[in-house]
């Protein structure tokens, strides 16, 4: 039981990192919920079609070939994910120097 209370407590908290970068990139409050519904759709998209894909690729490549081709794509998919993170810092600071040269 404890465990699953501290699992809990952790999922829980996580949700402030998920919603931070949407506050960050000042994003219109009218817009948010569809912000919000975008990024889950792209985040949790693979979960949609990744099994049957994956079963697809070790079908057809049995093997350690077919598990390369696998952990490739998700080498792919986190290269991907790293990209549109380091252009979501980028642009978040770049607004911020913009707001602080306005102020002055």
């Amino acid at each position: 039981m404890a465990c699953t209370l501290g699992f809990g407590a952790i999922v829980f908290t996580q949700r402030a990192v998920f919603f931070a970068p949407i506050g960050e990139a000042k994003i219109a409050e009218n817009k948010t919920g569809a912000a919000m519904a975008l990024g889950s759709f792209i985040g949790y998209a693979p979960a949609m079609f990744c099994f049957s894909l994956y079963g697809y690729i070790l079908d057809l490549n049995p093997g350690i070939i077919g598990y390369k081709i696998v952990f490739g794509i998700m080498a792919c998919f986190a290269f991907c994910g790293a990209v549109v993170s380091v252009m979501l810092v980028k642009r978040i600071s770049q607004r911020k120097k913009e707001m602080l040269a306005a102020e002055a």
